[in-house]
This record gives structure tokens, sequence and C-alpha cells, in this order.
């Protein structure tokens, strides 16, 4: 999908809509580049409202978890399956968002380490990223 080129006058909600569309189709599960505090962010934000969204349309939809095969129930793989496909996307921002102070994607492992981790991994995203360009490509651009 390629980005829809703004000019540089364009309104700002025009702006926010666009990169709220990319980083939804796009970017969604890309681990290329860097990205800033603030496009990770507004990406976790989007993400909260992908999360709300599933959550709001199972339960209309009746669902309730159980164990058995009730008619009308989420199942416990269905849960599963739909919690894998909203982490990739977390994931795949956090990776981003480590790129961008010049650390490997793997450092998204430390969460793994109870309670320490946590506080390290959030310590990091919270740290500006580097001004010039890193292993991982270019300086992020300005989001709006």
């Amino acid at each position: 999908m390629t980005a829809i080129r703004l000019p540089e006058n364009a309104p700002l909600v025009l702006r926010i809509v666009e990169w709220a569309r990319r980083a939804a189709f796009y970017d969604a599960v890309s681990y290329d580049g860097r990205l800033n505090r603030r496009g990770f962010a507004a990406g976790v934000l989007l993400w909260l409202v992908w999360v709300a969204i599933v959550i709001a349309t199972a339960r209309l939809a009746g669902g309730t978890v159980s164990r058995g095969g009730d008619e009308g129930t989420l199942s416990f793989l269905h849960i599963c399956l739909t919690a894998l496909l909203l982490l990739l996307p977390l994931h795949s921002l956090v990776v981003r968002r480590l790129h961008d102070i010049n650390r490997y994607g793997w450092a998204v492992c430390v969460v793994l380490i109870p309670y320490i981790g946590s506080i390290v991994l959030g310590g990091m995203l919270l740290w500006e990223g580097d001004a010039e360009e890193n292993a991982f490509g270019s300086p992020p651009g300005q989001l709006w």
C-alpha cells in the first residue's frame, strides 16, 4: 500500500487521518525502520481503540467466556487467536521504538523477567531516540 502524499499546508485533521490509515493497514505489522516517542504513543492509543472495538463487538454478539461448547460463547481458542492477532501490532510498535534508541528488537524479551523487565522496558521506551542515522535507518519524521 502506498502512502498518499499530502501537501505541506494540508489541514492537521487530514494529516492525522492519513497517519492513522497508514498505521492501521501498513505499519501494523512492519518491523522496519524507527518510531519516535510521539508515534509510539499514538500507535498504542490506536491499538487500545482496536482492543476496545474487539471486546465491544464480542460482547454485543452475546459472547461470554466458557470452557464448554455452548452456543453463543467465545471459545478459549477464539480468545487466544484474537489476543495473538492483537499482540502482533503492539509488538511491532515496541520493536520499532527500540530501533529508534538503537536497540535490537530482541530487547523486548526483557519483559519476561518478572517485575523488573516491565520497568526496564518502560524506561527504554521513554528514552529519547537517536538524532542521527543509526543501524536501523534515518530518524523518523514528524507525524503531524
